[in-house]
């Protein structure tokens, strides 16, 4: 996937809870997890941003969500994941 070995477990990074059973996940995600929540019944969305070693690549999936607001940067966060934003928050 890319990430440097200090963050590349750290979900956050990998994947981004929309809310419900929504969650768009980075390319390169271990297919064992994406197996385990879709047996879960979640509705994966696969976004467009590969993850890499050097910020800013390491933190496209990375926002945090308070009610209705997002905090992230705009720049670098994935193009799919800002689309959902307004669909799911």
């Amino acid at each position: 996937m890319g990430l440097y070995p200090a963050i590349s477990f750290h979900p956050d990074a990998v994947f981004h809870h929309l809310g419900e059973r929504v969650i768009v996940y980075a390319p390169g995600a271990a297919e064992s997890v994406l197996g385990a929540l879709s047996g879960q019944g979640f509705l994966l969305i696969k976004g467009e941003a590969e993850l890499g070693d050097k910020y800013p690549a390491s933190v496209y999936y990375n926002a945090a969500r308070v009610g209705n607001f997002v905090f992230h940067n705009t720049k670098y966060t994935d193009k799919v994941l800002r689309k959902t934003f307004s669909k799911w928050t």
